[in-house]
């Protein structure tokens, strides 16, 4: 039975991982090799999961070239985590759920969001189906799989914090990394399309988080909650601590100016003001010498409050933003009066909600038929898939294509529409993700309803060989459809071709879903409610809500308690619990998996305080 209890778990999670692997449409033999890598690494170094989990999470996000929304790179390595820490020490009962208070609220917040998971799959999607994750089922098991993982971890998480005491330096050490990831693509973004220093463009960067192609927050919200935690490395100071914190401090405070979030902003400075309070309280606790007790992290955090401060009042176009706070606002509550209104009657809907990731479906079946989320399709015509675009909003399908800037392509494909005046639209774009810039667009309109016609245009790529030779990131170029506000069409057979005959679209004929297009959508009220607060409400009910407020109360109160104890590194814990709280007030945070997963676990890491350690003290430069 003890085997059992060890292998059992470890090769069902490796059985998924190959099936998973044997699906993946992006070099799957590339993403075997760094699994293995990984795995035998962490083998060697169990406390690498620590650094390398917030530290990878945030960059791993290939899903515009992929297609997936279910499952993404993220998801493999967590599994191959889950299954090696298993493998090599199997939890023991008393690891799933730490003792007392901490316990009771882990366990009574998974339950309750578990149970608006499966009422989520419950609650049908659209009735002429859909290929859109979001008004299926199944995005409730998307919305729900961070929580999954982060309860996946737990034992070894509470196990490791129990029995060394450095769970959050470690895990501090990894998100530093993760604002260096994310800054990496911050900064290949605003090269390849309004310039380094230009903070008067519209333009708002996206970077790896593609969890944005319907809106959201979700790269000021990661920025905001990782910069507390650039004192780390500073309180214990190596070679590397200094150069480290300066490159992320530098790199981080720009990414976050250049979100141009005025919301992400405020929880920044949230962050800031915390941890430096938190800092001066542990550095007297601890009678540390003032200098790398105080005046060194508060001079971090300093410098990188100023900068925020400065850039944001320096930048025309942020300034514009400042002053469309009110109409914002109102605009704001509005969607939450209507969102929150879309909810059945009745006492079981105010106590346990409507379901996980089941507002766009509500917002889709309740809503006008004008307005709410654009549908997407997969059927068969004879042995012919056709994909059906149903758009309700500014609706965009692509997928990301190689070609040279100023040469010609052909484009064909079979196309039938479904309501009077359809029209599709289609082209070629430099585009990251929601920003178009230079593009060449064609179009075409059926002259009968209900029959096939035969589609053939010229697209020249945009842009010229001497610009794309000048920049110094290559802009990205997306072919996409796109079918106005209202109308209906069926496409197949759709090819993209050079003139030589090379096909340069994956998966053009639908024959594998999905796979290789993702879309974007610019109406974004009607895929969220814009407050994480209302959301879990609206999701799970009052006892969500309840049960949302005591996880973070109780991990800013367990930080609260380490700082008294004279833990400095729990200031950082607080910090970015307090700097998460702001950014929830004015979007879904939670809705982007990567982002909620390193919340869930800082959560319930701090929601102990104080723990007893090793005898020896945490150092951050060994991973066993």
């Amino acid at each position: 039975m003890a085997n059992l209890w060890r292998a059992g778990p470890p090769v069902l999670l490796v059985l998924l991982l190959a099936a998973l692997l044997a699906a993946y449409p992006l070099a799957p033999w590339a993403l075997a090799v760094a699994l293995i890598l990984y795995s035998l690494a962490l083998w060697r170094w169990p406390g690498l999961w620590l650094v390398a989990i917030p530290a990878g999470l945030p960059l791993l996000d290939l899903a515009p070239w992929t297609g997936w929304l279910l499952i993404g790179e993220q998801d493999f390595f967590l599994l191959a985590t889950v299954a090696v820490l298993w493998l090599r020490a199997p939890p023991r009962a008393g690891d799933f759920l730490p003792h007392g208070p901490s316990g009771w609220i882990i366990g009574a917040y998974a339950v309750v969001h578990l149970l608006a998971m499966a009422r989520g799959l419950l609650l049908p999607g659209p009735a002429a189906g859909t290929a859109n994750i979001y008004l299926s089922p199944l995005n409730s098991v998307r919305a729900g799989k961070a929580l999954l993982s982060a309860l996946a971890l737990l034992p070894f998480l509470h196990r490791r914090q129990m029995e060394h005491g450095d769970v959050l330096t470690r895990l501090g050490l990894g998100i530093v990394l993760g604002l260096l990831s994310v800054a990496g693509p911050v900064i290949a973004e605003r090269l390849a399309f309004p310039g380094l220093l230009n903070v008067t463009a519209d333009y708002r960067v996206v970077a790896s988080f593609s969890s944005m192609h319907i809106g959201g927050g979700h790269i000021g919200a990661w920025l905001a909650f990782s910069l507390p935690f650039l004192v780390v490395p500073l309180l214990r100071l190596r070679v590397w601590s200094v150069p480290l914190v300066a490159l992320a401090g530098v790199v981080g405070v720009y990414a976050l100016v250049v979100t141009f979030a005025r919301t992400a902003y405020a929880a920044a400075m949230v962050g800031a003001v915390v941890v430096t309070g938190g800092l001066a309280v542990g550095a007297v606790r601890q009678a540390r010498r003032l200098i790398s007790g105080l005046l060194l992290p508060m001079l971090v955090m300093g410098v990188a409050g100023a900068g925020i401060v400065t850039a944001a009042l320096d930048s025309g176009y942020m300034a514009g933003r400042f002053a469309q706070v009110a109409p914002d606002f109102s605009e704001r509550a509005r969607n939450w009066t209507q969102g929150l209104g879309l909810r059945d009657r009745g006492i079981f809907t105010v106590l346990f909600g409507m379901g996980l990731g089941t507002y766009p479906r509500l917002v889709h079946a309740r809503a006008p038929d004008w307005v709410g989320p654009s549908n997407f399709t997969l059927r068969a015509d004879g042995d012919v898939p056709v994909l059906a675009l149903q758009a309700r909003g500014p609706f965009y399908l692509g997928q990301k294509v190689s070609v040279q800037p100023g040469a010609a392509y052909r484009v064909s494909f079979r196309l039938r529409a479904r309501v009077p005046g359809t029209t599709i639209g289609f082209g070629l774009c430099e585009k990251w993700l929601l920003y178009s810039e230079i593009c060449a667009t064609n179009g075409a309109r059926p002259t009968e309803m209900d029959k096939w016609e035969f589609v053939s245009a010229t697209l020249v790529a945009p842009g010229t060989a001497a610009q794309a030779a000048a920049r110094w990131v290559a802009r990205p170029i997306e072919f996409y459809l796109h079918v106005p506000p209202g109308g209906m069409a069926e496409v197949a057979d759709l090819r993209l071709r050079g003139f030589s005959g090379e096909e340069l679209l994956l998966n053009g004929d639908f024959v594998h879903g999905t796979t290789h297009w993702y879309f974007t959508d610019d109406n974004h009220g009607s895929w969220r409610i814009f407050n994480q607060y209302a959301t879990v409400f609206f999701e799970s009910g009052l006892l969500g809500l309840l049960t949302f407020l005591a996880l973070l109360a109780g991990a800013f109160r367990g930080a609260l308690l380490a700082v008294l104890a004279g833990d400095r590194a729990a200031a950082c814990g607080a910090a970015a619990v307090a700097a998460f709280a702001v950014s929830c007030l004015f979007d879904a945070q939670l809705e982007a998996p990567r982002l909620a997963a390193i919340v869930y676990l800082l959560a319930f890491a701090r929601l102990d305080g104080p723990l007893p350690a090793s005898p020896g003290p945490a150092r951050v430069s060994t991973l066993d």
